[in-house]
């Protein structure tokens, strides 16, 4: 027991210390705010993934009813029980209020069936939800499976569902990712929910701040746009996935403490990726010092022609232009 809780000492202190660096890098805090503000945020972690990891679904389902989030789920479940008879979007940032009140639905509306997007974040956290839920249950589905079960809908059946995503951390094929501003700069989105959205699944409804008398709080949002008439363009697209950029830097901002997916998100920044990219060129520098050492017959301008465009390469991904896709003012059909 001394030395489980040891064990989960460190882990947690090093989740922390990492958690702090991407708090800084991200949102320019000071190293005692963002050591402040990633302890408080682990905390909350590894309290919800302590009961998704329990192994008593309905047990952690009931505990998770009961918790408090960050907005009220009884007026959330009632804004969306107009939409239980039909299907729906729901793009939601990975908190720990979205745990909260996917719980809080689970179990308050027996007729509403979520699907819920099966990611590694999601899987460690949504678990009870999937394991507990009600008379008609949650399951986990794959983008893929995803979209072949929107697909079936649209071609005549009528079972009312609750598609759920996750947004701020989902990653898919690097084709269908999408170049979007977040968090001040450039990030990979997927493009599930406009795919969805387009093919009919609608509305499109997520959280985001809203300003009251009270200050600002976490209310559902849906997106204001319906379908374009004609062919869907990249614009429809990149509309749609910046809208939700907006909603969820709003959340991020507002309640950084909630958020769950602060390294996930940080992987698909431009710079992160860059940063990615510039230390497996850095390896392959390696490697190539490495053969020159060992090797006399390794000819000298090869080597030094290599390890020139390598360098190249390097200051290309460390001092990064807009990509093409951002600056083409002209917009594309795309197919769906």
């Amino acid at each position: 027991m001394f030395l489980s809780g040891l064990r989960r000492h460190f882990s947690e202190r090093e989740e922390s210390e990492a958690l702090a660096y991407v708090l800084k890098d991200v949102l320019k805090m000071s190293a005692r705010e963002a050591s402040t503000t990633a302890r408080m945020c682990v905390a909350r972690r590894a309290k919800l993934y302590r009961l998704a990891a329990s192994g008593k679904p309905e047990r952690a389902l009931h505990t998770l009813v009961r918790m408090r989030p960050a907005f009220d789920v009884e007026a959330t479940a009632c804004d969306l029980e107009r939409h239980s008879s039909a299907s729906c979007l729901l793009a939601l940032p990975l908190t720990a209020s979205s745990v909260l009140l996917l719980a809080g639905l689970s179990r308050k509306d027996a007729r509403r069936r979520l699907l819920i997007l099966n990611t590694p974040l999601a899987s460690a956290y949504l678990r009870p939800i999937v394991g507990g839920g009600g008379d008609r249950g949650a399951s986990f589905l794959s983008s893929s499976e995803m979209v072949t079960h929107s697909r079936r809908q649209r071609e005549g059946d009528d079972e009312a569902v609750t598609y759920v995503t996750f947004p701020d951390h989902q990653i898919t094929r690097g084709d269908t990712m999408w170049g979007t501003r977040f968090l001040g700069e450039d990030y990979q989105f997927s493009t599930l929910e406009p795919l969805l959205f387009f093919r009919g699944v609608a509305p499109l409804i997520t959280v985001g701040v809203e300003a009251s008398d009270r200050g600002a709080c976490l209310k559902l949002v849906s997106y204001p746009r319906a379908r374009p008439p004609g062919e869907v363009t990249s614009g429809d697209i990149g509309a749609v996935l910046g809208w939700l950029a907006e909603q969820m830097e709003a959340v991020f901002r507002h309640a950084l403490t909630d958020v769950l997916s602060w390294e996930y998100v940080y992987a698909r920044s431009d710079r992160m990726r860059a940063r990615v990219a510039v230390m497996k060129l850095k390896e392959v520098e390696g490697y190539l010092h490495a053969w020159r050492s060992a090797d006399a017959r390794f000819d000298a301008e090869i080597h030094s022609a290599f390890v020139n465009e390598l360098r190249e390469l390097q200051d290309a991904l460390n001092n990064p232009t807009r990509s093409p896709r951002a600056e083409h003012g002209r917009e594309a059909v795309v197919s769906l």
